[in-house]
């Protein structure tokens, strides 16, 4: 039959309002996600405090010359140079 997914906006199928969840990328689609920047590969870290609201995490490059932080909203990677957070 199907199957249960979580919703990105935070309601159940009902449309009641539901605990916020933390979605994950696919394991499958971080082995392909690069940087848009320096092309080195990225991996998944939680949101920086500073990010704000709707920013459930971040994919980060793993270039130590680069380190942009990608923020993923909703589930789905924000993968533009623009929308990146330069590191600390």
């Amino acid at each position: 039959m199907g199957r249960l997914v979580a919703l990105p906006s935070g309601r159940e199928g009902n449309g009641e309002p539901t605990e916020p969840t933390r979605m994950s990328i696919d394991p499958s689609l971080l082995e392909i996600f690069a940087c848009p920047q320096c092309h080195a590969p990225l991996r998944q870290a939680e949101p920086a405090a500073e990010a704000g609201a709707g920013v459930e995490a971040e994919l980060v490059c793993t270039a130590d010359s680069c380190g942009l932080a990608y923020p993923v909203r909703d589930g789905i990677p924000a993968l533009l140079v623009d929308e990146a957070r330069r590191p600390a």
